[in-house]
């Protein structure tokens, strides 16, 4: 018998075993594998709405004839239906939390069904008790997923949560956002008959189709857990280059969008976790993010803050007692920036650079910026107050203020990226807050911002000040504090 036979025929044989002996374990990973990624993906959308409610205003949500109660509901019915996709299909998105009385116990206090039945939204004191065996009931301060689908009284479900706490963060409530697991099963159903066809096929058409049959499939599935493997250690660059119109095709296409979305909220994070308040951050999650990071030529209000005489006082304090108390000036006025929804520039060494109007765009951007110096101010005198009572040096600053078209957007390198303000708006700015001190004032407003807030402040006109490096004077106004 010739070798060829004998490599045919023991390939044959080593095919139909493992086609019986290997289905098994092939059924097994690919259910994990799947269940795996609706998990993280069910996980990810109830994180992503945790983070844009408010712990704040839910508490204060008690019943329906509560205020924030339709705009609550309204949202998580918006995001639910942003979620029902072909890649992902979202059931039901519901509030979860403790009995007060018995903390053992999980009730689900608001839930969202679809209109008309607007009257059904809120549910008082179900106690829901698979959440103590589903494992959810331990993890409610968690992002957390049910391992496994689960049955209850409403069907078979996989389960995402996510926790949402206050502005003191203090534990509120869970999101849960729960996908259907008799859709998941039949997702599996249909690629478990296409891999059984797959090979069937490869029996009939013999050697070589079963070797090309093999061999595509052992690559496709270790470029699949390949992915998978990548993107589970953090590697959002990793794309899964599975050209297939099979099953593997459908998974590859499912894992990459998964990387795509975790990569999207990765470089939100990124972008605008360091520059703007949570406030701000929920406007962005419901916007187009792609509009924001790129560079774009906006009307903005640009605040600049420096201490005066910092050089002197470097000379004079240690290292340490001097990075403590910048960081403690800096705390306070980046909390008050963000209260009046200003977006952190960058910190220059003993200043900041701060912009009203950008990302998102405010109508009221001079009026939030004004605001903030002068609550700036008045937080830097307390702080002096404090200071001078414990023995330590006290500061003072200048901030300067102008309005006008700046490019705002993503600078740098795929190393490095800062979202950050471009063009003469910022260089006045800075020039305002370098004449504060010859003008012996704390804030100083260019003519540009000092028109859109007119009668809102107490302010005096400086006339028309020769700035540093520019030819041409420019109206300056102070703020009376």
């Amino acid at each position: 018998m010739k070798f060829r036979t004998k490599l045919f025929l023991s390939f044959a044989l080593l095919w139909l075993v493992l086609a019986f002996v290997g289905r098994s374990w092939f059924t097994d990973d690919l259910t994990q594998m799947l269940i795996q990624v609706k998990r993280t993906k069910a996980m990810g959308i109830a994180a992503a709405v945790a983070k844009t409610i408010s712990g704040d205003t839910l508490a204060q949500i008690h019943s329906p004839e509560d205020p924030a109660f339709k705009i609550f509901t309204a949202k998580l019915l918006r995001i639910r239906q942003a979620n029902q996709r072909n890649d992902i299909h979202v059931s039901y998105i519901y509030v979860i939390a403790p009995v007060p009385n018995d903390p053992s116990q999980i009730q689900i206090t608001i839930d969202v069904k679809d209109p008309p039945l607007l009257d059904q939204y809120f549910i008082r004191n179900e106690i829901w008790p698979q959440a103590v065996t589903n494992g959810i009931a331990a993890h409610l301060q968690q992002n957390w997923g049910t391992e496994k689908i689960y049955t209850d009284r409403m069907g078979a479900w996989l389960t995402g949560i996510a926790p949402v706490f206050d502005s003191k963060g203090q534990y509120v409530a869970t999101i849960a956002v729960d996908l259907s697991g008799k859709a998941i099963a039949g997702s599996f159903q249909h690629l478990l008959l296409l891999s059984m066809v797959t090979m069937g096929t490869a029996l009939l058409l013999g050697l070589i189709a079963a070797i090309l049959i093999a061999r595509n499939a052992t690559r496709s599935l270790d470029m699949l857990i390949e992915g998978v493997d990548e993107i589970g250690h953090g590697n959002l660059k990793f794309h899964i280059d599975v050209d297939r119109n099979d099953e593997f095709g459908q998974l590859a296409c499912a894992i990459n969008a998964m990387e795509k979305g975790l990569k999207e909220n990765e470089r939100l994070k990124l972008n605008f976790a360091r520059y703007v308040s949570k406030h701000v951050m929920e406007q962005i999650l419901l916007s187009d993010v792609s509009t924001l990071i790129k560079g774009e030529r906006k009307k903005i209000t640009v605040l600049v803050c420096d201490i005066r005489q910092f050089t002197a006082l470097s000379e004079r304090l240690a290292p340490e007692e001097l990075v403590c108390l910048l960081n403690e000036f800096l705390e306070q006025m980046l909390a008050i920036i963000f209260d009046n929804n200003g977006t952190l520039d960058k910190f220059l060494g003993d200043g900041i650079l701060a912009e009203f109007g950008a990302p998102l765009n405010d109508p009221q951007q001079e009026k939030q910026a004004v605001k903030t110096a002068i609550d700036m101010y008045r937080a830097l005198q307390k702080l002096n107050q404090k200071w001078g009572q414990e023995g330590r040096p006290t500061l003072e600053f200048g901030i300067g203020i102008h309005t006008g078209l700046a490019i705002v957007g993503n600078v740098g390198s795929e190393l490095r990226m800062e979202y950050t303000a471009i063009g003469d708006t910022v260089n006045i700015a800075h020039l305002m807050q370098q004449a504060t001190k010859e003008q012996k004032v704390p804030i100083l407003v260019s003519e540009t911002t000092a028109k859109a807030i007119s009668g809102q402040f107490k302010m005096r006109s400086l006339g028309e000040l020769k700035l540093l490096e520019r030819k041409t004077p420019i109206g300056a106004f102070a703020i009376e504090v």
